[in-house]
């Protein structure tokens, strides 16, 4: 037996069986295919729900950006909307370490719940520290200390931007859970000359990711510097993520319990689709010359069956496609 990964999408119907319809198990089994489809109207009922449910504090301003930020008395951060429109938070922090960093919005200690943007809503983190050793992050969650994240924590349809003239390492979302339809993009690069311990990082330590889009151009740093688009997350359905033309760049990397996940490596850095992430299925690596689909990837083939249904698509280069590293990609 399996679990049904689940997508917030409505079917339009529910297929029954005919007389003649083979008995067929598996993920793409015809038998499993409107148990799929009730699982995926169950998620998306239960995402209107919360999106109907009260909200406490509504970010409708710079100013009310900062004062959750600062967790300013006399209101109640538990329930945030945030409206449509580009709402800018402005930092100066320095400091904090690979496994803590310091953040912009801190929400680890469990004074906000849930977290839901309107359509064209984005909330923009403008690191302006002349430090270029900090560790700085947008919103930081509780994970990998919520050993049972319950329900009724979530971010939905939230978009960051992260981004700093000096830099060291930036995250968009830091270990935060149950996540749909979240967008992050991160630039940690300004006027001097990117370096290669500069770095920008879209999702870092985040688990239940459904929908979820690390996205060009800003997903990954630019110039010789680096940047991860899932990095060390668990449990991700239907998310994508796309490098830029410039720099090391690395889509999904040590994630595990990866479905319907997509990645598409920029042509012109030197890239990776997915590297070092265990339990693949269906997810797809579009990569261009001397770059790779899955590195270093626990894929099963002869090996546990730790992934299956998983393909590469060359799109750019002039050799033909190759299981070699200048053909596109390594199964190690």
């Amino acid at each position: 037996m399996f679990s049904i990964k689940e997508s917030p999408v409505w079917a339009d119907e529910v297929h029954g069986f005919d007389l003649d319809d083979p008995v067929e198990g598996g993920i793409d089994g015809v038998d499993n295919v409107p148990l799929g489809e009730l699982a995926d109207r169950t998620a998306f009922l239960r995402g209107s729900i919360r999106l109907a449910g009260g909200h406490t504090f509504v970010i409708d301003s710079d100013d009310a950006l900062a004062a959750w930020a600062k967790n300013a008395p006399g209101n109640d951060y538990s329930r945030i909307l945030i409206k449509a429109g580009t709402w800018t938070l402005e930092t100066t922090l320095s400091g904090g370490t690979w496994n803590n960093p310091v953040a912009a919005i801190d929400i680890s200690d469990g004074r906000t719940l849930s977290v839901v943007g309107e359509a064209g809503s984005i909330v923009v983190i403008d690191h302006k520290s002349p430090s270029r050793h900090d560790f700085v992050c947008g919103i930081k969650g509780g994970a990998p200390n919520i050993v049972n994240p319950v329900s009724d924590c979530f971010i939905d349809n939230v978009c960051i931007k992260i981004r700093s003239t000096a830099f060291f390492s930036l995250f968009a979302f830091y270990g935060c859970i149950n996540l749909t339809n979240c967008t992050a993009m991160a630039t940690a690069m300004g006027a001097e000359t990117a370096m290669w311990d500069g770095g920008g990082n879209c999702f870092y330590g985040c688990i239940n990711l459904t929908n979820c889009t690390a996205t060009a151009p800003e997903t990954m740093v630019t110039g010789s510097g680096h940047g991860y688009g899932f990095e060390s997350c668990t449990n991700l359905t239907n998310c994508t993520a796309a490098g830029t033309e410039m720099g090391d760049d690395c889509n999904f990397y040590g994630c595990t319990n990866l479905t319907n996940c997509t990645a598409t490596v920029g042509d012109g850095g030197y890239g990776y689709g997915f590297e070092s992430c265990t339990n693949l299925t269906n997810c797809t690596a579009m990569v261009p010359k001397d770059s790779y689909g899955f590195l270093s990837c626990r894929t099963g083939f002869g090996n546990s069956g730790k992934a299956s249904y998983c393909f590469m698509e060359q799109q750019t280069g002039t050799t033909p496609w190759s299981s070699t590293a200048s053909g596109g990609y390594n199964f190690v």
